[in-house]
């Protein structure tokens, strides 16, 4: 009984100890993802094969009750499969090294990836760590710890929203308050392309998201406050469609151009752009998309004529498009 206590301790992956996927060893760039297949398509046929934190209730509710494993990258003969043991993915160098000695006893050292090292960095410095605790007394390392508690607060009361109805303000000024904590994060750590700030997107985009649909379901209801105007809608969906680009660029930069998240992203951006060109009705919609920095497709210019928009918006599907093809939902094996 104790060993089998020990090996769920140490071995088990969530609430659980599996045959085949106790094969894969941990990876921190991992060539491999582990995710619960759907057992029939959305309607807006998104791709959710994703390991990250998801708050979708009725997309839980349509997968399967049992895990496989598929291939994000390019594998070579005789290399190792291997999975992130960390669920959700993006979190500090420092919190990846203490969990993983203390769940699974083994010790991935005081330097992250070689290739993953940028997306590390603190004020151009990878912050100390531990392998038996937080060092919270390191400046930098308290930096990546506070902005991790505070995305954790913000995470569970997005799922507790979500399952009350008419939360549709609430669920705004969570959104607000992830825009804050995007803008003050990028700012302490002094990386825009730290891999704490993907978490953060993702979660203002499924908060933005969550927002418009509870808003459509409220229209109606006299207790559930206006319904948008177009105008506000418009607001809202450039928000979203600059924040997505941005969540693109990075999770390309982490992940690499074949991985489900960077489909869901691509999707994203694909619908947010055609509600904009619709909103619009033929005008150029005034949005700086890549301002900022190199983009998903490396260009450095924005979109400046509606064909231009619409071209973008087409590249975006097709992206989806050839990622999801990576993933066919028929070489899931029918359970009988």
């Amino acid at each position: 009984i104790v060993r089998m206590l020990l090996t769920l301790r140490y071995n088990g992956f969530g609430s659980g100890v599996y045959l085949h996927f106790s094969m894969f060893n941990h990876d921190c760039d991992p060539n491999c993802i582990k995710f619960h297949p759907e057992t029939e398509e959305d309607d807006d046929d998104a791709l959710r094969l994703t390991s990250s934190t998801s708050f979708d209730s009725e997309e839980n509710d349509q997968t399967t009750s049992y895990s496989e494993v598929r291939a994000t990258k390019f594998i070579q003969k005789g290399e190792a499969l291997t999975l992130q043991y960390m669920n959700p993915r993006e979190v500090s160098h420092a919190t990846r090294r203490t969990h993983l000695m203390e769940q699974h006893l083994f010790d991935i050292g005081s330097d992250p990836p070689a290739n993953r090292k940028g997306m590390e960095l603190v004020t151009n410095a990878i912050p100390a760590s531990s392998a038996t605790k937080v060092a919270t007394d390191n400046e930098d390392s308290s930096v990546t710890t506070n902005i991790e508690q505070t995305l954790e607060a913000l995470e569970d009361m997005m799922a507790e929203l979500l399952m009350e109805p008419n939360m549709s303000e609430q669920i705004q000024a969570l959104e607000l308050s992830c825009e804050e904590l995007y803008l003050e994060s990028k700012e302490l750590l002094g990386n825009r392309n730290h891999l704490l700030l993907i978490r953060i997107l993702r979660l203002q985009l499924d908060a933005m998201e969550a927002f418009l649909k509870a808003k459509e379901s409220n229209n109606g209801d006299q207790n559930a406050g206006e319904s948008l105007s177009l105008e506000e809608r418009g607001t809202v969906t450039t928000k979203f469609v600059v924040s997505a680009s941005e969540l693109c660029r990075l999770q390309i930069l982490l992940l690499g151009e074949h991985h489900p998240d960077v489909a869901r992203t691509y999707h994203d951006l694909w619908k947010g752009i055609g509600v904009l060109l619709t909103n619009h009705a033929g005008k150029v919609p005034d949005v700086k998309l890549y301002s900022n920095g190199d983009n998903a497709s490396n260009s450095t210019t924005d979109p400046k004529s509606f064909v231009e928009w619409s071209k973008e918006e087409n590249r975006c599907r097709k992206e989806f498009e050839r990622i999801s093809s990576l993933y066919p939902r028929d070489a899931v094996t029918k359970q009988t």
